[in-house]
């Protein structure tokens, strides 16, 4: 909805014309109100009025174009029209998709301060899509493969993450190299600059009266942006054909599902979570795709955003001294303080194991579980959920990470990236670890802590030292706070010691040493 004066539609047409922007938009929010009234059929010839008066005048990829492609996507969800309602928004995601992968390869370019792209703004789009073809399969029937493995791109199209950004810019570095590579990329570089350049003089233009328009410099800059399509998809061509693991890494799109299925090994799984909010007639969801080598699984869950929020913030309670510093913990516990180490829920973690993996357990079963969560789920440990139903003490609790390997990651691009530029570790030694930072704590009670952390600039080999640590002091790490994008170094000095950190890296140590000197033995 755009958030203009209201004017009625048929009093700027005769000043403006029919298929001035101003009077699109009269019309688009006249058609939106009807919507959020329930007058539907009102509001339908509007939303495709003015859906095809900004086709014809401003084409398929303009954003005012979208908004009424979205918008008639949303009148039919609120209907329960899942076929209408993902038919529209398979035509919006489809320009979304192609406005990004025009913006191209930021690789070598700073992260920070990065804007979000086209689809990351638009991921309100692709939620809806994935909520309406979800819903699209028969009653009591799980969605099929080929629906699952769509989607599953779809997906990823709405998750921006900056760790992946990051990551795809570093494989991307490591395979270049060659001057007729960084000669192409920078081409590029300047044609989507010019490209957006001439599309904001061309929105400009559209924006004013008839009579103050030049039809023949109009012309000509819609002739060169489409000259720069065409050399934007020759070159990537060239990037794909010549340079093909640059092409792949350089900006992280989206990976199919068989391309995924090619990374992952006999005992690896690979879970992505896709958390959404109530909207129009559906409820707040979390979608969840499981692929093994041989086999995906879409499935849904009922606990939505809000929901594994809460969920989340609950199970903190119990892991992190410092989600005692806010009132939820209290509230939650009736307590105004854990009094030491506090109670972890083993009950809830494991109701929440069953929301978000119980449907593929199956699955799963025996596999290194590579786990690309997002929204809420970012906040979760996995290793503490539960998988049955807690009985005795913890020594004795179905732990997941008893059971699974696990490892993060910050998207499913990032496989891609990771292992095409994993190497052979040549190092001499086995580890290498950093731990046990110099802070000095909030107050002087921590005072004797950071003596400690200042001492242990060496592995001790006594029991006691370990011991007297984990006795310390708890306090849990509260957020850094940042000056311009970067983090306040004087607010991190106040951070708790960690002098138990060494130990533990001494012990990881000790245990990487000894498998080492036991395989050459073997050997």
């Amino acid at each position: 909805l755009h958030s203009f004066p209201t004017r009625r539609s048929s009093d700027l047409e005769p000043v403006l014309g029919p298929g001035h922007p101003s009077t699109l938009i009269s019309l688009n929010n006249l058609a939106v109100l009807y919507q959020r009234q329930g007058r539907y059929a009102e509001a339908e010839p509007l939303h495709r009025r003015a859906l095809d008066a900004r086709e014809r005048v401003l084409g398929s990829e303009h954003q005012d174009t979208l908004v009424s492609i979205n918008n008639l996507a949303a009148l039919h969800l609120a209907q329960r029209h899942w076929a209408q309602a993902a038919q529209f928004w398979r035509r919006s995601t489809a320009a979304i998709i192609e406005r990004t992968r025009r913006g191209g390869s930021d690789a070598g370019q700073p992260i920070s301060g990065k804007q979000k792209n086209d689809a990351e703004r638009e991921s309100s789009q692709f939620r809806g899509l994935v909520k309406a073809e979800y819903r699209s399969a028969p009653d009591g029937k799980m969605p099929d493969a080929g629906l699952s493995r769509e989607m599953f791109q779809i997906a990823q199209w709405a998750l921006g993450s900056e760790a992946a950004q990051s990551l795809a810019q570093m494989a991307s570095r490591g395979s270049s190299g060659d001057p007729k590579l960084a000669v192409l990329v920078r081409e590029r570089q300047d044609l989507v600059a010019e490209w957006q350049r001439r599309e904001a003089l061309r929105n400009a233009a559209l924006g004013q009266k008839a009579a103050k328009r030049n039809a023949k410099t109009e012309a000509e800059n819609d002739a060169r942006m489409a000259d720069i399509d065409k050399r934007l998809a020759k070159i990537d061509k060239g990037l794909a054909a010549t340079f093909p693991n640059y092409a792949a890494l350089a900006s992280p799109a989206p990976l199919a599902a068989d391309e995924v299925q090619a990374q992952l090994g006999v005992d690896e799984a690979l879970v992505l979570f896709f958390d959404t909010q109530e909207w129009q007639a559906t409820s707040e969801e979390t979608f969840i795709w499981v692929l093994t080598k041989t086999d995906i699984r879409w499935v849904r869950s009922d606990l939505g955003t809000d929901a594994l929020t809460r969920e989340v913030q609950d199970l903190r309670c119990g892991l992190d001294a410092a989600a005692w510093e806010s009132v939820h913990c209290a509230k939650l516990t009736g307590q105004s303080d854990p009094g030491g180490l506090p109670l972890f829920d083993r009950a809830r973690a494991h109701r929440l194991y069953q929301a978000l993996f119980g449907q593929v357990e199956d699955l799963i079963k025996g596999k290194h579980l590579l786990i690309v969560p997002a929204g809420p789920l970012t906040q979760l440990p996995f290793q503490v959920l539960v998988t049955a139903t807690p009985i005795g003490d913890y020594r004795s609790t179905a732990w997941l990470i008893r059971y699974h390997a696990l490892t993060v990651l910050p998207a499913v691009s990032s496989l891609k990236a990771l292992r095409s530029v994993g190497r052979p570790s040549t190092a001499a030694k086995p580890l290498i670890g950093f731990g046990n930072p110099l802070l000095e704590g909030p107050d002087s009670r921590y005072a004797e802590s950071a003596k400690r952390a200042r001492m242990k600039q060496s592995c001790s080999k006594t029991v006691v030292q370990r011991i007297l640590a984990l006795l310390e002091l708890r306090r849990g790490v509260l957020p850094v706070e940042r000056r311009s994008g970067l983090a306040d170094v004087s607010a991190l000095r106040t951070l708790a010691p960690l002098p138990e950190t060494a130990d533990e890296l001494c012990a990881a140590g000790s245990r990487s040493e000894e498998r080492r000197v036991g395989k050459e033995c073997r050997s």
